[in-house]
């Protein structure tokens, strides 16, 4: 066919197009939401045996850690919970080794070193560029203030 010249039936094929696409987006919604469903199910499952397993273990960590306190095992998630612990056994630990070694007449062991870095309180002031300072010389005088 030529352009220009219109085809008597294409608007009978367009609608009929238009109404195979809007049945088949109605039954992939359909099919959609079930399988929406079907997904959130799985996820709220997993999510479920998620939360037993935490607080499985989180009573396991109790009873093998007795003496600490509770505070320690209240965490948002495993990795918390276990650094919480693992801490708390470090401290634990070091003061049982301070104590054994005090009652053997012995010189304490050397304090643990701190957790964060030795820089971490150090506050520096920043003061700005000399006046009449420009382009690169006040881009060094930037980075000079870092170091």
């Amino acid at each position: 066919m030529a352009e220009g010249n219109a085809d008597p039936n294409a608007a009978a094929i367009a609608a009929a197009a238009q109404a195979t696409a809007a049945a088949g987006a109605a039954a992939a919604d359909a099919n959609g939401a079930a399988e929406l469903a079907r997904l959130q199910a799985q996820v709220e499952a997993a999510t479920g045996s998620v939360a037993k397993a935490f607080a499985t273990t989180q009573a396991a960590l109790r009873a093998a850690n007795p003496t600490l306190p509770e505070t320690v095992f209240e965490a948002p998630d495993l990795d918390t919970l276990i650094a919480n612990v693992q801490a708390h056994q470090a401290t634990a630990q070091h003061v049982t080794d301070q104590i054994n070694a005090q009652a053997d007449g012995a010189a304490p062991p050397a304090p643990a070193l701190p957790a964060a870095p030795i820089t971490a309180g150090i506050v520096r002031e920043l003061s700005a560029a000399p006046a009449g300072t420009k382009g690169l010389d006040r881009i060094k005088f930037g980075l000079n203030q870092r170091s």
